[in-house]
């Protein structure tokens, strides 16, 4: 007569382990997304409703949102300036492209290194286009997309008695620019180059050597959401303190 086969519990708990983890793994998987409202402004090529993927910027968050293994369907939603500078500022929302006045106090999720620098670019002149004092631009006026024209950024331009003039979007103070309507405008080093470095038209611009901030592509994050993205933040600020969603640039200079 055979001996009955004995189990051991060790055994049978790697047996339930293994039989188990599939079925568990395939219930995750099969749970549907959470459906995410991105804000956005129409900001080629980072953002724009006409480009492959919405825009790199768009791109880089569906990377990031994979390489996570967060359960994001993420929709872009395009608003004009005014309007999502209004929603981030004092409406409900979950997560934007688009800055909040108060960026200190919201949470800013970075999902690449490629640093963005953010410049004045004037039309072409003699000599290098750099300043070591906010005088320099004393009597002169500056195109300033109206979400940086509140920041402290500008605050010493403003002071040293620079005219700023609020514009919706990059492309409308470039336009400015190329009429002679203002002096300088607020470009992006990115942008800069891809599409302004060799304007048509005949139309050439000076980059400025100074940079007033330097920052990454990333989202800010509500109070409302952050739970969606609390496992991300934990392991962010586990190796370090919180990343800044924007740094000054040593070149920066915002004296009076």
């Amino acid at each position: 007569m055979q001996r009955p086969i004995a189990i051991h519990a060790p055994v049978i708990w790697i047996l339930f382990f293994f039989v188990l983890t599939p079925f568990k793994a395939t219930y995750a998987d099969a749970r549907p997304p959470t459906r995410l409202d991105i804000i956005a402004i129409d900001y080629p090529p980072f953002i724009s409703k006409s480009a492959p993927g919405f825009g790199t910027a768009f791109l880089q968050l569906q990377d990031w949102l994979d390489r996570t293994n967060l359960n994001i369907e993420p929709r872009l939603k395009l608003l004009p300036p005014a309007r999502a500078h209004r929603t981030v500022n004092q409406g409900s929302w979950c997560a934007s492209f688009y800055p909040p006045h108060d960026r200190a106090q919201r949470t800013f999720i970075p999902f690449s290194e490629t640093a963005i620098e953010i410049k004045l670019v004037r039309r072409q002149d003699d000599g290098d286009f750099e300043w070591t004092a906010n005088s320099y631009f004393k009597d002169r006026s500056i195109a300033v997309l109206r979400n940086y024209g509140r920041s402290p950024l500008f605050e010493g331009f403003a002071r040293a008695g620079a005219n700023l003039i609020p514009v919706e979007t990059v492309d409308q103070g470039m336009e400015m620019l190329r009429l002679g309507r203002v002096d300088y405008a607020v470009i992006d080093s990115v942008k800069f180059s891809r599409e302004f470095s060799n304007a048509p038209g005949g139309e050439k611009y000076q980059l400025s050597k100074n940079s007033l901030e330097t920052t990454r592509v990333g989202i800010y994050v509500g109070p409302e959401c952050l739970s969606v993205f609390q496992d991300v933040i934990s392991l962010e600020q586990k190796g370090a303190a919180a990343t800044p969603a924007t740094t000054p640039n040593s070149n920066s200079t915002l004296i009076d």
